[in-house]
């Protein structure tokens, strides 16, 4: 085996240990976080940034504040 075989492995080796790696880590995240989080009062939470939850309502809320309701309304109940 030539020095640039022996390279190619190494690098095949080490990319196929890493591809392991990250696939085992979005497996670990996903069981751990569960994805369907819900609010007390039954609230469903289609988002979240950081710690906070963002409901439907309230981001239905803010694409009216901020393209108005007519585009808002269109988008969300097709």
């Amino acid at each position: 085996m030539t020095t640039r075989e022996k390279g190619l492995w190494t690098a095949v080796i080490i990319l196929t240990v890493s591809v392991a790696a990250l696939g085992g880590l979005i497996m670990l995240r996903g069981l751990l976080k569960p994805g369907d989080v819900s609010k007390d009062d039954g609230d469903h939470t289609v988002a979240e940034m950081g710690q906070e939850g963002i409901s439907e309502e309230q981001w239905v809320a803010e694409l009216k504040k901020r393209y108005g309701n007519e585009y808002a309304v269109a988008n969300v109940e097709s």
